[in-house]
C-alpha cells in the first residue's frame, strides 16, 4: 500500500483518501482474500532496543529474521575496529547509522511503543484499524515537515548526505518497481515530497541501513576486512551462548588452518565424553547484489570444502582426544541480509552435525540454559528423522520450537511413505516472546562516555534500570529512577559487558 501511494504524483490535499475509504480497501478482496490467506504470522518482536555509540535506541526489526542481531554484529565489527577501517568509511557509516537509529527511536516514542512490544501475530487475521484519534496520531508520527527533518538531522549531528541513499522522491518510481526483496521502499524507506518527509516503511529502516553499509564495503573493496571482523564478532556471540549451555572451551588447535576464506573454528568439551566442533562460516560477499536484500550466498564448491574439512578434523581429534566418544559439529553460517545455501550430497554420516544461526543459538541457549545436552539431543533427533522424512521449515528456530513443544521429539506416525515435517513460518516466535517476557536484555549506558552494558532485569521492573556504575567484572550497583539500588552481576566479554540483575 505504501509503495502504491508513493508512485502517485503529488497533488493537493483535497485528493487524499478518506479514513473510511481506506478502511474499506483493507476489508475487500484482494487484501481480505488471496493476500490475507497467503500472509504469514509476524516472526519477530515488533520493537527491540539496540546499543550504539551514542546510547541505546528503539528499532523496528521488521519481518526478516536476524535483522537486529545482524545490525548489532555489523556495527560491532565496524566500530570496535574503528582505526582499522578507512576514515571516510567510518565517517559515512557512523553518520548513516546514527540517523537511522535516531529516526527509528523518535517514531517509536511518538506512538508510545516500548522495547519488547510483541505486536500482533494472528495468522491470517483481519487488518486492525485503530480508532480515529489513534490512527491520526500514528499517521502523523511518520511525517516530518522539511524544516522539522532538517532540524532533526542537525540535532543528531547527521549530515543530510549520509541519509540520501535512503530517501526517494514521491512519484519517482512505478508499480513495476515493487518487490518484497528488491522493491524501491525496501532500499529507500523514506519518501520526500515538496513539503515533507514521510517514513513510509519504518520496519525497513534497519535492514536498508545494513544493506547500504554492505554496498559501501563492496564498492570500496573492503570485503576481506568485513569477513575478518564480522566473523570475529559473531564468534564472540557464539562463545557467550555456549557458556549458558555449560560448554567448556578447549585450547585444541588443528594441525593445519582450514584454508577456506570466512572459516573460523573452536572446540568445546561437554558431558565429559563429547567434543563440540564449532565451524563458523562467514559470507564473503562474493556475488553481492546491492539490489536484493534477500540474496543467497554459498556454493556447492564451498559446501564440498566444508565436508572435507569436517572429515579432516574428525580424524585429527580422534587422535588428539581419544577419550571423546562422540564428535558433534555445530555449523554457524553468518552474514547480513543474505540467506546461506550450503548443500552437499555427501555430508558425513559419521559426524553428528547441526546448522544454526548465531541469533537462534543465542535464543536456544538462553531458553535451555544449564542443559548441556540440549543442542546435541536436538541434532541427534533431527538426524534420525531425516533418515525417514524431510523437513519443510523456514527457519531453524521454528524447527527447534516445534521439537521442544512435542516433548523433544518429532512424531511421524506409521505412514509407509516418507512423510514431511512441516513447520509453520514464525513458529519459533513464541520462544522470542518467552525471552522478552521473562528476561529483558537491553543496553544501559555507563557513567563513562561511549561505554554500554547489556542488563538483564530478570522479572523486575525493566523501566527502572538507567545506567551502571562500574566497569569491572564483579557485583556492582545500578542506579534507578527512584534513587534506590539494584544489585547486578557483570561479566566482561571480548566485545561487550554482560550484566544480570539479581
Amino acid at each position: 500500500m505504501a509503495h502504491v501511494t508513493g508512485t502517485l504524483i503529488e497533488k493537493s490535499s483535497q485528493n487524499q483518501i478518506s479514513d473510511i475509504r481506506l478502511q474499506k480497501h483493507f476489508r475487500v478482496p484482494p487484501l481480505s482474500g488471496a493476500i490475507r490467506k497467503a500472509e504469514d504470522p509476524f516472526p519477530n518482536i515488533f520493537v527491540e532496543e539496540v546499543p550504539f555509540l551514542d546510547g541505546p535506541h528503539l528499532i523496528f526489526p521488521g519481518p526478516k529474521p536476524g535483522t537486529s542481531v545482524e545490525f548489532r554484529r555489523l556495527t560491532e565489527s565496524i566500530f570496535h575496529h574503528e582505526h582499522d577501517w578507512p576514515p571516510e568509511f567510518i565517517a559515512f557509516t557512523k553518520q548513516m547509522f546514527r540517523g537511522v537509529l535516531a529516526l527509528s527511536d523518535v517514531l517509536a516514542k511518538r506512538v508510545g511503543l516500548k522495547r519488547g512490544t510483541l505486536g500482533d501475530s494472528t495468522e491470517r487475521g483481519d487488518v486492525i484499524i485503530p480508532e480515529a484519534d489513534r490512527f491520526r496520531a500514528m499517521r502523523d508520527a511518520v511525517r516530518f515537515s522539511s524544516a522539522e527533518f532538517d532540524s532533526f538531522l542537525a540535532e543528531n549531528s547527521v549530515d543530510e548526505a549520509a541519509m540520501a541513499e535512503l530517501v526517494v522522491d514521491i512519484g519517482a518510481f512505478t508499480l513495476a518497481d515493487h518487490s518484497i526483496s528488491s522493491g524501491t521502499l525496501v532500499h529507500k524507506p523514506i519518501i520526500r515530497t515538496k513539503r515533507q518527509f514521510i517514513v513510509a516503511a519504518p520496519q525497513q529502516l534497519i535492514c536498508a541501513a545494513n544493506q547500504l553499509a554492505l554496498r559501501t564495503i563492496v564498492e570500496a573493496n573492503l570485503q576481506s576486512m568485513f569477513v575478518r571482523f564480522y566473523s570475529e564478532t559473531v564468534m564472540s556471540s557464539v562463545r557467550r551462548s555456549l557458556v549458558h549451555l555449560c560448554h567448556l572451551p578447549t585450547s585444541l588447535t588443528p594441525d593445519s588452518p582450514p584454508g577456506i576464506e570466512g572459516i573460523s573454528e573452536q572446540f568445546y568439551l561437554f558431558d565429559s565424553d563429547k567434543l563440540l566442533y564449532v565451524l563458523l562460516v562467514c559470507d564473503t560477499l562474493e556475488g553481492f547484489d546491492q539490489k536484493t536484500i534477500e540474496g543467497i550466498w554459498g556454493t556447492a564448491q564451498l559446501a564440498q570444502k566444508l565436508v572435507q574439512r569436517m572429515h579432516t578434523i574428525q580424524s585429527e581429534m580422534a587422535r588428539k582426544v581419544p577419550f571423546a566418544n562422540e564428535f558433534f559439529c555445530l555449523m554457524v553460517p553468518c552474514g547480513v541480509n543474505r540467506i546461506h545455501e550450503l548443500v552437499a550430497d555427501n555430508w558425513p554420516e559419521t559426524i553428528l552435525c547441526l546448522g544454526m544461526t548465531a541469533e537462534n543459538l543465542e535464543i536456544v541457549s538462553l531458553i535451555e540454559a544449564g542443559n548441556k545436552l540440549a543442542l546435541w539431543r536436538f541434532a541427534r533427533k533431527s538426524a534420525q528423522v531425516l533418515k525417514r522424512a524431510r523437513f519443510v521449515v523456514f527457519d531453524d528456530l521454528d524447527l527447534f520450537a516445534a521439537y521442544r513443544d512435542r516433548n523433544c521429539s518429532f512424531p511421524l506416525g506409521n505412514s509407509s511413505t516418507p512423510p514431511k515435517v512441516l513447520v509453520k513460518v514464525g513458529y519459533g516466535r513464541r520462544l522470542k516472546a518467552k525471552l522478552a517476557n521473562e528476561q529483558d536484555w537491553h543496553p544501559v549506558r555507563y557513567f563513562e562516555d561511549n561505554l554500554l552494558v547489556n542488563v538483564n532485569t530478570l522479572y523486575q521492573d525493566a523501566e527502572k534500570l538507567r545506567f551502571a556504575a562500574t566497569r569491572v567484572p564483579q557485583e556492582c550497583l545500578v542506579s534507578t529512577t527512584q534513587d534506590d539500588k539494584t544489585k547486578i552481576c557483570v561479566e566482561k566479554t571480548s566485545n561487550s559487558w554482560m550484566c544480570s540483575a539479581m
